[in-house]
């Protein structure tokens, strides 16, 4: 569980990074909403952090250096389901 509070915090830095497009600040604020959703069990709080990542991560505007810390997350979160 000190892992999916470590990754809440990195995406809340990463939301309030000045580089980050207003958008994509919201899409990762609704992956942190969801993964703090402490009623709903671990997979799916995983599931639906993970649907707003890819959609943040696979956009064309996002820059390079956002999508690189977004690949990491994403790999440390489906560790954490499996």
């Amino acid at each position: 569980m000190n892992e999916v509070i470590d990754i809440i915090d990195r995406l809340g830095s990463l939301e309030r990074e000045d580089g980050v497009p207003r958008n994509m600040r919201e899409k990762i604020r609704i992956a942190c909403a969801a993964l703090s959703e402490e009623e709903t069990s671990l997979a799916i709080r995983i599931n639906r952090s993970l649907q707003e990542l890819d959609d943040v991560s696979t956009d064309m505007n996002t820059p390079s250096d956002i999508k690189t810390i977004l690949w990491s997350i994403t790999s440390e979160l489906e560790c954490i389901k499996q």
